[in-house]
């Protein structure tokens, strides 16, 4: 179980990685898009 659970782990956490990347570049536009729309909404909703 330990076993099972540490390798889902890393695999999250590669996953987890890539998805922080777009994630980063998203709120990034988001938050020009916020700041330009003067609509912290959107941040927050995200």
């Amino acid at each position: 179980m330990e076993s099972d659970k540490y390798g889902n782990y890393v695999f999250d956490e590669q996953r987890y990685s890539f998805s922080s990347n777009g994630n980063i570049s998203l709120l990034t536009d988001s938050y020009v898009w916020s700041m330009k729309a003067q609509k912290p909404a959107v941040v927050l909703a995200l």
